[in-house]
């Protein structure tokens, strides 16, 4: 998948990146290379609040993102448990056929087990054998939900805890019935870059793939303005133009337009459904979040 995909007709440009480590590894050029290491240095100290209150240095949002936050970890189950109150737990009727998951051997040159016979024929590049699980696609069988984690500066952090607390809960009933599901986080900016003819410019990076299990740990430490204040900033350095100094206008209230250009195909073929959770800033706006989203999942099993 390209780090950079662009749509014309929509004058939209969108930076993904398919894991926090791909990020890490992604070598920074042109007009804003400078402006992008400003922002991941990991000796850099942290405004308080802006970052959560276990992210003092950029070092500890690198951290975080990788092996988890226990501390936000608190803020964020609280927030669900408010909102499991408010809704008195509800469910939705969304369910839909199940297909099993099937499970190949991959031959390469490193692996689980060793095939002797392969290393005396001299076939090193495929002695080794792993068992990889292949995730197949039946009738609406994946879904991806993506959480916009934008927000105004004035903002604390865990802010967009709600909009996590949301997508959890949507997680939960989808896998209770039978889907694989993708967590994407990330965020828009208008007018990102002078004299561009993209209008939109969107960052985004995926936190849990259809066949990976969710840990909550490491959504605490991604799904909070902290990290799209670090990640999310500095992905924006990847346009291939000078980027203005305050970033362009962030995305907030529009969901549609915030959504990765890498995932379109996908969507458009049919491969997965794709749910948005948008704004919700304190517990009422994430039940009614919800509600949306439940209508939504609604509408695509009528659809069958």
């Amino acid at each position: 998948m390209d780090i950079i995909a662009y749509n014309e007709k929509t004058k939209t440009r969108s930076i993904h990146f398919d894991s926090i480590i791909d990020f890490m590894e992604h070598k920074f050029t042109g007009p804003n290379k400078t402006k992008a290491e400003r922002y991941i240095k990991k000796d850099s100290y942290l405004r308080s609040g802006k970052y959560g209150p276990s992210n003092t240095t950029v070092n500890d949002v690198f951290e975080h993102a990788l092996l988890g936050d226990s501390e936000m970890l608190k803020d964020l189950e609280s927030k669900c448990v408010q909102l499991d109150k408010v809704t008195n737990k509800n469910t939705t009727a969304y369910t839909q056929k199940i297909q099993t998951v099937k499970r190949k051997r991959v031959f390469a040159d490193q692996g689980d087990e060793l095939d002797i016979e392969k290393v005396y024929q001299g076939n090193l590049d495929t002695c080794w054998s792993r068992t990889e699980r292949i995730v197949q696609d039946a009738t609406h069988q994946l879904v991806t939900i993506f959480i916009n984690i934008a927000s105004s500066w004035k903002n604390p952090a865990e802010i967009s805890f709600w909009r996590a607390a949301v997508a959890l809960r949507l997680v939960e009933e989808l896998q209770n019935a039978g889907k694989s599901v993708k967590i994407i986080i990330g965020g828009g900016s208008r007018n990102l870059c002078r004299n561009d003819k993209y209008e939109i410019t969107t960052a985004s990076f995926t936190v849990k793939e259809y066949n990976e299990n969710i840990t909550m740990e490491r959504l605490a430490g991604m799904c909070h303005l902290g990290f799209f204040r670090v990640f999310g900033f500095a992905a924006l350095c990847a346009a291939e133009l000078k980027v203005t100094e305050h970033l362009g206008t962030p995305i907030y209230t529009s969901v549609s337009e915030n959504i990765p250009l890498q995932l379109k195909e996908d969507i458009d073929r049919g491969h997965t459904r794709m749910i948005c959770v948008g704004l919700c800033d304190d517990v009422n706006g994430a039940k009614t979040e919800l509600e949306r989203c439940y209508r939504q999942l609604e509408k695509y099993s009528k659809e069958g």
